[in-house]
């Protein structure tokens, strides 16, 4: 779903400030979107597959609009978080929306956290993928966390 959030959201005006606006496009999206089965390979381990409604695959811990993702992430632990949102009623997902900005959601039933080194990702329907916000096609994708790439100079 966070595919289509983002793809509203840039057709927006922004003119409400980035945090509305982001919540009116996770409403949009959620009124539109339906559940599709996503399969991951996690770490070499045997495939998994869930009717996912929306997954981050974070080193940081905020995504889009301030809203905090993948709460326990930490940039320097060597570590990516996966966050997946498997099936759930509308109701129960409009009550996680008031969790999104504090990163509360993470405890609700139907959120998988955990960490990871690479996750494989495929479909067998298209499911678009955003990075930072900005389309880069469909599934299959791999994500690779490569440690020490990027130089910091304090």
């Amino acid at each position: 779903m966070g595919a289509m959030v983002c793809h509203i959201t840039n057709r927006s005006s922004k003119r409400f400030g980035g945090a509305v606006t982001y919540l009116l496009a996770i409403v949009a999206a959620m009124l539109r979107y339906r559940d599709r089965p996503v399969t991951f390979r996690i770490d070499g381990e045997p495939p998994e597959t869930v009717a996912l409604n929306n997954a981050w695959i974070a080193n940081g811990r905020y995504s889009g609009g301030g809203i905090c993702s993948a709460p326990r992430a930490q940039l320097d632990d060597g570590l990516l978080d996966l966050v997946r949102v498997g099936h759930a009623p509308l109701l129960e997902r409009v009550r996680g929306l008031f969790k999104l900005r504090s990163g509360a959601f993470v405890d609700l039933p139907q959120v998988d956290y955990r960490t990871l080194r690479r996750a494989e990702v495929f479909a067998e329907t298209t499911v678009p993928v955003e990075v930072d916000g900005e389309p880069v096609g469909i599934l299959p994708a791999t994500f690779d966390l490569l440690p020490s790439r990027l130089p910091v100079i304090a």
